[in-house]
């Protein structure tokens, strides 16, 4: 794939939030690009861990979705990092719904987080984009205000991560990662907990078109930061 096959989806998409924006009467800012990948539904795309993928499938997981927020800070002129952090499964127990998670506790399954720091003019900044605002709700952790000078809410229990020194060297790593910490069953019920999280997330949050996502995405900014104003008055 070359540069230019990369560029034009990724232009697309970022002149799709801005004018989106301006139609709603929205200022564009990182904050409204970033809200717009967080909706993106949870899933597998054709082909995953691919940026294209996300965009045309218009589903990804925190693979997929981060390689995707990567490319597009990169293409606004933002400088982003990609981290990969192991974990055992049976760490995230409360930080995931209990019915999705309860099968696979105690069956020595470890897991790979992906996520990104991004350097802001007050100092780099955690940003996890995995789950849309939809499963806030279920007890999914999601960033659903941000100021722009804090972290996100971080989608794994605390923990070392490693910096992907290049996007096209995260698939190779997570896959060793994931490798190297799980017992072949162990890496078969991973793959079967990640089509459960997908499942969960498809009956509970409408597929809508990358449009009609984006509008829902800016509709509820203005809905929480007006709350927000109003607390403060």
């Amino acid at each position: 794939m070359t540069t230019a096959d990369l560029d034009a989806p990724i232009r697309a998409f970022v002149d799709d939030v801005a004018r989106v924006c301006d139609a709603h009467g929205q200022p564009c800012g990182l904050r409204e690009v970033l809200f717009c990948i967080r909706d993106i539904p949870y899933g597998r795309p054709a082909a995953p861990r691919d940026p294209l993928s996300v965009l045309a499938d218009w589903k990804g997981t925190c693979s997929g979705k981060h390689l995707l927020a990567s490319r597009v800070l990169e293409f606004i002129g933002a400088n982003a990092r990609l981290l990969c952090q192991p974990y055992r499964l049976d760490d995230a127990r409360d930080t995931l719904p209990r019915d999705v998670v309860q099968p696979y506790l105690g069956r020595g399954i470890w897991d790979v987080h992906n996520f990104l720091v991004v350097d802001t003019a007050a100092r780099p900044l955690k940003v996890d984009l995995t789950w849309s605002r939809q499963l806030a709700g279920f007890g999914f952790p999601t960033t659903l205000v941000w100021d722009g000078a804090s972290d996100f809410q971080i989608a794994a229990p605390q923990g070392h991560a490693l910096t992907i020194d290049h996007p096209a060297e995260l698939n190779d790593q997570k896959e060793a990662l994931l490798q190297r910490l799980n017992s072949p069953a162990a890496r078969a019920l991973r793959e079967r907990y990640i089509a459960d999280l997908a499942a969960f997330a498809t009956c509970h949050c409408p597929l809508r078109s990358r449009e009609a996502s984006m509008a829902g995405t800016l509709a509820d900014i203005r809905e929480r930061y007006r709350g927000a104003e109003r607390k403060r008055d």
